[in-house]
């Protein structure tokens, strides 16, 4: 913004000399108290009006703007649609201060140079006690955003809903509810804090003591999980092993069974007249195609008549090989 000493004005008034040093007291005012806003870009350039605009108007455009650009209409997006709502806010802020502090002295009001202005004091946020009450609450909509997504918290939706509303005693509740089921000692006393709370102060302390309660009751939970899990994966060891264990019992009475009815040259599916070495590979082939262990995920009747099979493949093998003497 360019200060009043390097604007222009038409020389040869008194009126104007005046006015001249009156806004240059006002500008180094302004400088020193931090509410004039950046050279580069005049007060009333922030602020969408002239640099002659009445008083009436300049509030009005102030109005409009910050209901337009504040950080409480951004609060659920976050990141940097958030963060520029709060400089532009801000900008928006200091060149307003800044107009006010200007234009006390460019009309006449009956003051002179010489009389203390009555200090000014800015409104409190719209719908907020003060300053410190309004950041509390946009800390409490930028936490809550996050411990939604973190715990899984059901209906998380709805406290976000109470939040953006700004709707207190139904957040308050809705916090209360998550509490009630839990035991203890400290859950009884965040639940008298809850209830005793009256700002978003108070509800942005309780906010810290209740994920603190919700962050235990989901680390309990995943511990129970995994003790779960464990029990599972051993109980499915044990039974596969019991199924090893019956799947060997079953093989070695294949073994000792009495042959087959059938032939063994009809078993082992080659002729009466093969060769021992035909005879050796045809065994080796339908036992790798009928093992038991090829059927042992499915059960039931298909595994049993593969350890039937392989008992009588083997069975068969045996017999030829004891009567052929090779």
């Amino acid at each position: 913004m360019i200060p009043p000493s390097r604007q222009s004005f038409r020389p040869g008034s008194e009126e104007a000399a005046q006015e001249q040093q009156e806004r240059e007291q006002a500008y180094r005012r302004a400088r020193q108290s931090g509410s004039a806003p950046p050279e580069d870009e005049p007060w009333h350039i922030v602020l969408e009006v002239s640099a002659t605009a009445s008083a009436e108007e300049i509030t009005a455009s102030y109005r409009r703007l910050m209901k337009q650009h504040h950080p409480d209409r951004f609060a659920q997006e976050g990141g940097a649609a958030y963060e520029a709502a709060v400089v532009k806010s801000k900008k928006i802020t200091e060149a307003y201060r800044y107009a006010k502090t200007l234009k006390q002295f460019s009309e006449k009001t009956g003051r002179t140079s010489r009389q203390k202005p009555e200090p000014e004091t800015d409104p409190p946020p719209s719908g907020f006690a003060s300053s410190r009450e309004q950041e509390a609450y946009q800390a409490v909509g930028m936490m809550w955003a996050g411990w939604i997504s973190e715990l899984a918290l059901a209906d998380g939706q709805l406290l976000l809903d109470h939040l953006v509303a700004r709707r207190l005693r139904e957040a308050f509740r809705f916090l209360s509810v998550l509490v009630q089921p839990m035991g203890g000692e400290t859950a009884r006393n965040v639940l008298e804090e809850l209830e005793a709370g009256r700002s978003w102060q108070d509800f942005r302390r309780c906010s810290v003591h209740v994920h603190g309660l919700l962050l235990q009751v989901n680390r309990a939970e995943t511990a129970r999980k995994r003790r779960r899990q464990e029990q599972q994966r051993a109980w499915e060891r044990e039974e596969a092993e019991r199924r090893r264990e019956q799947a060997r019992r079953d093989w070695q009475r294949a073994r000792n069974a009495p042959p087959a009815d059938r032939a063994w040259h009809v078993v082992l599916e080659v002729s009466e007249g093969a060769s021992n070495e035909e005879i050796t590979s045809a065994y080796r082939r339908l036992v790798k195609q009928h093992h038991p262990d090829r059927f042992a995920h499915v059960g039931g009747d298909v595994y049993q008549e593969a350890v039937r099979r392989t008992a009588e493949i083997t069975q068969a093998y045996r017999h030829v090989r004891q009567y052929r003497r090779f």
